[in-house]
């Protein structure tokens, strides 16, 4: 049992750390040398390391390693800012759009060099990830479901506003909340298990730019004659968020 704990570890260690195939490689080869070992925990720090001690002795490209910290720290940037944005009276979604675009181009590349360097090769889709973009796409739908609700409430009865309006922010913040959370999930399983997991990375993009979208039309709604012309004018940038991430995360699954 305590072999398989270590090899477990040192199993993430491995894909966190090196190429997919060298990983791999590292785990046969120590999955082949602890099978049926019975040394305990500290006897096996000891005797080979622990499993980070292990594979960074086995690392001989760091320097790919920095490089792949430094995507990931860079599109955790491009994700989690606008969903802190969410929270904010004013966000600035000039920015958040160039934001997408940087982390649509960044995750493509990435993904790109990685499929160069592994080679094409037609397998299924990775268990899990149909059921999280399903999910991503349910997130957005409850939003484009409560706004309808809001202006169908706005015109026809607007009785207890304030609790319609707090509750409606509560679902689109927890729409967004959970378009960044999937989304950081999917951008770690791209580097630790499958380069498709891209896919719900960008979707998950998308659902917060789409969240920040909407609050910025809640905050400039009104019963004043502007309000279909504010309305149109977020339709249109919805649309335009929404066909860049569908087409960005299409991508990502080829």
């Amino acid at each position: 049992m305590e072999s398989f704990n270590y090899l477990r570890r040192l199993a993430r260690e491995a894909r966190w750390r090196l190429p997919r195939e060298e990983a791999e490689e590292v785990i046969a080869d120590y999955t082949e040398l602890l099978e049926g070992d019975s040394r305990s925990k500290n006897q096996l720090c000891q005797d080979l390391g622990t499993p980070r001690q292990a594979v960074r002795l086995l690392d001989e490209h760091d320097h790919a390693y920095r490089r792949w910290l430094v995507v990931f720290l860079g599109l955790t940037f491009c994700i989690g800012a606008p969903w802190v944005w969410l929270f904010d009276h004013e966000p600035l979604i000039g920015l958040s759009f160039l934001l997408m675009l940087t982390a649509v181009a960044v995750s493509l590349i990435w993904r790109h060099c990685s499929r160069q360097k592994e080679g094409v090769k037609k397998t299924p889709l990775p268990r899990g990830l149909r059921p999280l973009l399903a999910v991503q796409a349910l997130a957005m739908l409850a939003v484009v479901a409560c706004i309808r609700y809001v202006l169908w409430i706005m015109f026809t009865d607007i009785s207890n506003p304030p609790q319609i309006g707090w509750t409606v922010n509560q679902v689109i913040l927890l729409a967004g909340t959970f378009g960044f959370a999937s989304g950081l999930f999917g951008l770690i399983h791209t580097r630790m298990a499958d380069r498709r997991w891209c896919a719900a990375y960008l979707f998950g993009l998308t659902v917060v730019l789409f969240c920040m979208q909407i609050l910025m039309g809640m905050g400039s709604m009104n019963l004043d004659s502007g309000t279909g012309t504010i309305w149109v004018w977020i339709a249109q940038r919805c649309s335009m968020v929404l066909a860049a991430g569908v087409l960005a995360s299409g991508v990502a699954l080829c």
